[in-house]
């Protein structure tokens, strides 16, 4: 694990609109201990935030799936019939999914590879993504700039909308 955190960082540009949307987190790595009366401890590994969201000027929502590399065995180098490789490797592609509609995010299309966005279909391009070695600084200093420039956008899963669900059900 780098120290329990790194950094995720893609550029993407909407093809319909050609917006550059810009993405870049820290993530931390942690567990969780869970203490049994019975048996022996048991630990869960895992990182935050798992999914970051961010929308487009046109309504839309880039999304990128965090990607689970906080096994300190990603980060090695790997030597493979004598020859070395690092880890991560230089061409790794997070999840990236395009949700058309910020105010619902129950669909969304997700890419995996380099061909899905050559596909005719495709709604976005990415023009550089990757994953890097991180620490406690970067981390804290990204959470502040996060917080800092945080703007509610669209509407919570589920139907909600964006007005208080009180004064809906009066009406």
């Amino acid at each position: 694990m780098p120290d329990g955190f790194f950094r995720v960082h893609a550029d993407v540009r909407v093809k319909e609109t050609g917006e550059i949307v810009k993405i870049d987190y820290v993530a931390s790595c942690g567990a969780i201990v869970s203490s049994w009366s019975f048996t022996t401890s048991s630990v869960t590994y895992g990182m935050a935030p798992h999914v970051m969201l961010v929308p487009t000027e046109s309504g839309e929502l880039i999304g990128v799936r965090t990607p689970d590399v906080c096994d300190a065995q990603m980060w090695w180098p790997v030597k493979i019939d004598g020859e070395t490789f690092q880890n991560p490797p230089a061409d790794f592609l997070p999840l990236i999914m395009w949700y058309p509609d910020a105010d619902n995010i129950d669909f969304a299309i997700g890419y995996l590879s380099d061909k899905a966005y050559e596909s005719p279909y495709a709604k976005i391009e990415l023009m550089s993504s990757g994953i890097a070695k991180s620490n406690l600084e970067e981390w804290r200093a990204w959470k502040k700039a996060a917080g800092d420039a945080f703007k509610p956008v669209g509407a919570l899963p589920g139907g909600l909308s964006k007005e208080p669900t009180l004064r809906r059900r009066i009406q």
